[in-house]
Parts: structure tokens; sequence; C-alpha cells
């Protein structure tokens, strides 16, 4: 924010700076906005608490990943690192996961289910999914 001196303040050296553009500086040293009237446009993307993007992403797990503890895993890790979604075994012997959350936790998401103890991964798929939000991360059980 640029700052110029009010000419109409008398004596030398006591000149008050007021900024040059629509905000004005708060007494607390911040800067407070004018919205002049136009209303605050709601945002246009869901934000995560670090102002990253959220973004879904699908994970299907194959190999040896049933009755090993995987899912139970998989929520503890996701509760680490503030992940939302929901995992679940398929029929066809494979783990499916929906995760929201940071791009970047996201990430280190997917590398840390390989540190899940008893399963043996073959192989992990991941897509991107449309963006999905979660209350929590939940196992679900289907039959």
């Amino acid at each position: 924010m640029l700052l110029y001196p009010k000419p109409d303040v008398p004596g030398p050296g006591m000149e008050r700076l007021i900024p040059l553009s629509g905000n004005r500086l708060t007494g607390r040293g911040g800067v407070e906005e004018h919205n002049h009237g136009r209303g605050i446009a709601p945002p246009r993307e869901v934000t995560a608490a670090t102002g990253h993007q959220l973004k879904t992403i699908e994970i299907r797990i194959s190999g040896k990943v049933q009755r090993v503890g995987m899912r139970n895993c998989i929520r503890t890790l996701a509760g680490r690192l503030n992940i939302r979604g929901e995992v679940m075994n398929l029929p066809d012997g494979t783990v499916l996961a929906l995760a929201t959350g940071d791009p970047i936790l996201l990430e280190k998401f997917v590398s840390m289910i390989y540190s899940c103890p008893r399963a043996v991964i073959r192989d992990l798929e991941i897509h991107d999914h449309s963006l999905l939000l979660f209350q929590d991360f939940l196992v679900k059980r289907i039959e």
C-alpha cells in the first residue's frame, strides 16, 4: 500500500500518512478494507486451513490388503494429517479410499499408506475425483 503525506496538516514533520488506495490503516497496525458498497463476493473455491485449495482423490489399493487392518491404519493416518474421507473393502479384494484435503498433505498421506503393518501392497492407483466434502474420515463396511 502506498502512502503519501496529507498536505493540509500544519507544521513540518507533523504529516499524517493516509493510504493512497481504498484501504485505511486501523489503530492496531492492520489495514481495513472498504468495500464501497459492492458487497463481499463468496469464495470461488473451498480452501483448507493452510490457504490451499482442497482436492479429492480416489485411491485403489490391491494386494494382501483385506483382513489385515488396512482400513483402520488408513483412518489413523488420515486423522494425523487432517484428511477427511472414507475407506472401504471392495468385493474384488481391493481397498478403496476417497480422501479430501490439502494437495500437499494428500501426497504425504498416499506415501504413508505403504507404512501400514501386515499389508502387502502390490499396486496403488491414484485418480483425481470431483470435490467431495466429508465431516470426518470413516471406515465403511460394504456387505
